[in-house]
């Protein structure tokens, strides 16, 4: 699973978006890239005053 960014946060923000969210796939290998991807994305979301949604997805491979 790969993440798509829709778009940056800046451009959601000029285009007058009140909030930007994002779903981490715990347990995917490319997790960690996306929780260090998605913390950034969240703090400058916060910085221009923006809400963030998170979510979560557990993957398990039995």
């Amino acid at each position: 699973m790969t993440k798509l960014c829709l778009a940056p946060v800046e451009e959601a923000w000029r285009m007058g978006a009140v909030a930007v969210g994002a779903t981490i796939y715990f347990g995917a290998p490319e997790s960690n890239r996306q929780i260090v991807e998605v913390a950034k994305a969240f703090e400058r979301a916060h910085e221009l005053g923006m809400a963030t949604i998170f979510g979560v997805i557990l993957v398990t491979q039995l």
